[in-house]
Protein backbone atom coordinates (compact mmCIF):
# COMPACT_ATOMS: atom_id res chain seq x y z
CA UNK A 1 0.00 0.00 0.00
CA UNK A 2 1.17 3.59 0.09
CA UNK A 3 0.59 6.42 2.54
CA UNK A 4 -2.78 7.16 3.53
CA UNK A 5 -5.08 9.94 4.82
CA UNK A 6 -4.13 10.92 8.60
CA UNK A 7 -4.63 13.08 11.10
CA UNK A 8 -2.95 13.41 14.26
CA UNK A 9 -4.53 15.42 16.77
CA UNK A 10 -4.54 16.35 20.71
CA UNK A 11 -7.93 15.95 22.67
CA UNK A 12 -9.15 16.97 26.08
CA UNK A 13 -10.16 14.65 28.90
CA UNK A 14 -13.82 15.10 27.55
CA UNK A 15 -12.74 13.97 24.07
CA UNK A 16 -12.82 17.86 22.40
CA UNK A 17 -10.10 18.48 20.07
CA UNK A 18 -7.75 21.03 21.71
CA UNK A 19 -4.97 20.89 18.46
CA UNK A 20 -4.76 19.33 15.00
CA UNK A 21 -1.19 18.68 14.90
CA UNK A 22 -0.64 17.46 11.47
CA UNK A 23 -3.46 16.42 8.39
CA UNK A 24 -2.32 14.79 5.29
CA UNK A 25 -0.78 11.33 4.69
CA UNK A 26 0.66 8.91 7.35
CA UNK A 27 4.02 8.02 7.06
CA UNK A 28 7.24 8.31 9.13
CA UNK A 29 7.65 11.54 11.01
CA UNK A 30 7.39 13.25 14.41
CA UNK A 31 5.33 15.78 15.43
CA UNK A 32 5.43 18.64 18.42
CA UNK A 33 3.19 20.11 21.06
CA UNK A 34 3.45 23.21 22.30
CA UNK A 35 0.91 23.13 24.94
CA UNK A 36 -1.40 25.39 22.92
CA UNK A 37 -5.00 25.22 21.35
CA UNK A 38 -5.79 26.01 18.03
CA UNK A 39 -6.41 29.70 18.74
CA UNK A 40 -2.73 30.01 20.07
CA UNK A 41 -4.29 29.94 23.81
CA UNK A 42 -1.97 28.02 26.23
CA UNK A 43 -3.66 24.98 27.56
CA UNK A 44 -4.06 24.67 31.12
CA UNK A 45 -1.82 21.99 32.51
CA UNK A 46 -3.70 18.39 32.81
CA UNK A 47 -4.75 15.08 31.20
CA UNK A 48 -4.99 15.09 27.30
CA UNK A 49 -4.77 13.07 24.78
CA UNK A 50 -2.74 12.41 21.90
CA UNK A 51 -4.32 10.31 18.91
CA UNK A 52 -3.24 9.17 14.89
CA UNK A 53 -6.82 8.77 13.29
CA UNK A 54 -6.99 6.98 9.20
CA UNK A 55 -8.96 4.76 8.08
CA UNK A 56 -7.67 1.76 9.24
CA UNK A 57 -8.76 3.24 13.32
CA UNK A 58 -7.81 5.27 15.36
CA UNK A 59 -4.64 4.90 18.41
CA UNK A 60 -4.21 6.74 20.81
CA UNK A 61 -2.32 7.43 24.04
CA UNK A 62 -2.75 9.18 27.05
CA UNK A 63 -0.45 11.84 28.79
CA UNK A 64 -0.35 14.44 31.67
CA UNK A 65 0.70 18.07 31.00
CA UNK A 66 2.79 19.50 34.00
CA UNK A 67 3.32 23.06 32.34
CA UNK A 68 2.92 24.52 29.19
CA UNK A 69 6.15 26.23 27.53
Amino acid sequence: AGPEPADVVVLDAGGRLVKRLAGGSAGDGAVVWNGRDEDGRRVAPGVYFVALRSARGEVSSKFVLLRPE
